[in-house]
């Protein structure tokens, strides 16, 4: 009987510790998970900031026709949007001390007519303007800052109703207005007459901010405990590698850190990885999901 006993028990130990080393052995082969992840390669470069200023469209000549003396407009020979020569007759006005010939002083583009024939005219505004629209310029008022990145620059790039053209910088006045902002006058051509005085134009300018950095995606940095650092896909894993941020944009960053050119740096599916975690790098866009 107790032969049959101790058979028993040798029996129920030998099922337990197989039942223990199938659950061990099962254990041993459960995978990791490995995270979907999106890299971009860091680059060497410098950080520059763009800055966009405002200003308005102006004529670069305007030239006043006056009236002499008052009087009605018997003659009138020519309209808005003439081309006029110099000495050109543009009317002729009954006066109280007779016929008075109106003419151009200087040769160019006809407007702000308002009077008509047999209207009285007056001396209190100029009988015509004389300007020239293929020959324009932008004028616009910015801080001492922004002066100082214009010195130097003959050429600028302007944007003008979603239209681009390259400007010349004219001057960059040295005497602020009562805001503290410095007149800055650009020319630019306006062949096709395209651009009309008034028009708001836009003047971007760029300021380096950090030279000759590592660049690094905005969205890749990550903080702990007052340390920022990223994540870079190596060999197959998330390796975390700590960074100094020396300035920050919204797209770029300038950092400094054990990062070479050409590292694939995690920008998306980051915020649960762990150092040396595994992952797999996705084209951008793509769903990012644990496997």
């Amino acid at each position: 009987m107790k032969r049959f006993f101790l058979g028993a028990f040798l029996i129920s130990l030998l099922s337990v510790t197989s039942a223990c080393t199938d659950k061990s052995n099962q254990n041993e082969h459960v995978e990791k998970p490995v995270v979907s992840v999106e890299t971009k390669e860091v680059t060497i470069g410098d950080l520059i900031i763009e800055r966009t200023i405002y200003g308005h469209v102006q004529s670069l000549k305007q030239i006043p026709v006056p009236i002499q003396q008052p009087g009605t407009l018997t003659q009138l020979n020519v309209k808005n949007g003439d081309n006029v020569k110099r000495n050109a007759r543009l009317a002729t006005l009954k006066t109280a001390g007779g016929t008075q010939s109106i003419y151009a002083p200087e040769k160019g583009e006809i407007v702000g007519i308002k009077a008509t024939k047999d209207t009285y005219v007056t001396q209190d505004e100029p009988f015509a303007i004389i300007t020239d629209l293929h020959h324009l310029m932008a004028t616009f008022f910015v801080t001492s800052k922004v002066r100082d990145l214009l010195i130097g620059k003959d050429a600028v790039t302007l944007d003008i109703e979603g239209d681009t053209f390259k400007g010349k910088v004219l001057s960059l006045d040295k005497l602020a207005n009562e805001q503290g902002q410095y007149p800055v006058t650009v020319t630019f051509e306006n062949e096709d007459k395209r651009v009309l005085p008034g028009m708001i134009a836009k003047l971007v300018t760029e300021e380096t901010r950090v030279a000759k950095t590592l660049l690094v995606p905005t969205e890749a940095i990550m903080n702990e405990s007052d340390q920022a650092f990223v994540f870079i896909v190596q060999d197959g894993v998330a390796k975390q590698v700590d960074v100094t941020v020396k300035e920050a944009q919204s797209n770029e960053t300038a950092v400094d850190g054990d990062l070479n050119k050409g590292d694939k740096i995690i920008t998306a599916g980051h915020q649960t990885l762990s150092h040396l975690t595994e992952v797999s790098a996705v084209k951008e866009g793509h769903h990012h999901e644990t496997r």
